[in-house]
């Protein structure tokens, strides 16, 4: 059995399973640049193992699609990226000074196409799966990339769009199932229950083992089982990373363009509660002095992105696998464990910070109140994982599990990146599902809360 590359080399399935064997651990090298075609009405087109093939590499190009805008729509949205002044109030304004009233129109905009992006995907990644146990035996561990895959997009809704997300299905035989919203809880546990069968037919792919460890990892945290996300990690190792390379990327628009600017500044100390990514120093967010905006700020674009191609980012890694733990001991009381983890990570994953520091870096103490470890151990994570798509997840998770109001943690007060004054932050800390569900899913009614 084979499937088709994209320069129409026939790859025997061993070598695709033999590629997960020894790397594992990117996207990239799965990749041919085909799609399953639209709108296939032959079933003989698809039902076979080059259709599975192609059905695979197709759920695997959307999903790099929708972690795009993943990694985009949250950090505008939260304090990791600010929008510069444009001459008169935008859709990305909007979205950066979080003004997102469920049912306006312009949400077809910033929030539809990440929607769109991400359940295309997840059908996408359904349909392969069910492709490739049908047409191609012997596929176990491309399978469980699907699943996992699937399990992913999952993740991201749950963490970017409000409760009330329908997890409407393209059935395998063509019929189209649509669902009721579901609350972000229930969206999660989906995702965990797909990540758990990933790990029943991952096979020998040590690579797809741990990425599925590290998102069962996410979605315990998620949920708040705590004991859980650490067991999930523990077999994952330090020096594990899961990269999406992209070609063309909105954080490539600085490379000087002048048809795609640079739109953004690395956020610090935004809105009062940001994070100070630049003013810190710390050379996990250290930033490139592009120049100055309309209104004289500088403007800063993020120096672990250079400006060429292509552009790698983590999706999931050894570090967040450790910071996962971290999280877990000090939910657990252990703060002496807590503490040692987050050192464990500055003493030894100083190797992998862009661009390349030349030692460790220093050893954190503790703080001494459980307050001030919470806001360490997120500060922690908000420098590792820094535009990996990670930060709204965080601050949502702040909020669910650890009592934290909005006004604490996301960007409060005057909103000043915009060239018309009077602007203040607004109270919507997730997207909107876009009108577009509403219209087409007589089972949606809506979002079910906009509380984070």
């Amino acid at each position: 059995m084979a499937m088709m590359s994209a320069q129409g080399r026939r790859w025997p399935w061993s070598m695709v399973l033999g590629t997960l064997l020894l790397a594992g651990c990117s996207l990239d090298s799965l990749l041919g640049t085909e799609k399953l075609p639209q709108d296939v009405s032959d079933p003989g087109t698809i039902e076979t193992p080059d259709g599975a093939g192609a059905a695979y590499r197709g759920a695997l190009i959307d999903f790099q699609t929708g972690f795009h805008s993943v990694v985009h729509w949250g950090g505008v949205l939260t304090d990791e990226l600010e929008l510069r002044p444009t001459a008169s109030p935008g859709r990305d304004e909007w979205v950066d000074r979080r003004y997102l009233p469920e049912g306006d129109a312009s949400a077809e905009w910033y929030a539809g196409f990440t929607y769109a992006s991400l359940q295309r995907a997840r059908n996408q990644a359904r349909h392969a799966a069910e492709l490739l146990k049908r047409y191609a035996p012997g596929s176990e561990t491309l399978v469980a990339h699907m699943y996992t895959v699937q399990a992913y997009t999952e993740i991201f809704l749950a963490d970017l769009f409000c409760s009330g997300i329908p997890l409407s299905t393209l059935d395998f035989e063509g019929d189209f199932t649509y669902r009721p919203g579901s609350t972000t809880i229930q969206v999660y546990e989906h995702a965990l229950a797909l990540l758990d069968t990933a790990l029943t037919s991952v096979g020998d792919s040590a690579g797809i083992e741990h990425l599925t460890r590290v998102g069962r990892g996410r979605t315990l945290l998620a949920l708040g089982r705590f004991d859980e996300a650490t067991d999930a990690v523990a077999d994952v190792p330090d020096d594990f990373r899961y990269e999406i390379s992209y070609l063309d990327s909105f954080l490539m628009a600085a490379a000087g363009d002048p048809r795609t600017p640079w739109e953004y500044t690395v956020g610090d100390r935004e809105g009062i509660n940001g994070l100070d990514y630049v003013s810190s120093g710390d050379p996990r967010t250290r930033a490139t002095l592009l120049g100055t905006d309309d209104l004289g700020r500088p403007v800063y674009h993020p120096a672990k992105y250079p400006r060429t191609k292509p552009l790698l980012v983590v999706l999931a890694s050894g570090i967040e696998a450790r910071l996962i733990e971290a999280e877990a001991a000090l939910r657990a009381g252990d703060v002496s464990g807590w503490l040692e983890k987050l050192n464990h990570l500055r003493r030894t994953a100083w190797t992998t910070i862009t661009p390349a520091v030349s030692g460790p870096l220093a050893d954190l103490e503790d703080p001494g109140s459980d307050a001030a470890r919470v806001d360490l151990l997120f500060r922690e994570r908000a420098f590792w994982l820094y535009l990996t798509g990670q930060r709204q997840g965080d601050l949502r998770r702040l909020l669910r599990h650890y009592g934290r109001r909005q006004e604490q943690i996301y960007p409060v007060g005057a909103y000043t990146a915009s060239r018309v004054a009077g602007f203040s932050y607004g109270r919507f800390v997730d997207l909107p599902i876009p009108a577009s569900e509403r219209v087409s899913n007589p089972r949606f009614n809506g979002c079910l809360s906009r509380d984070g």
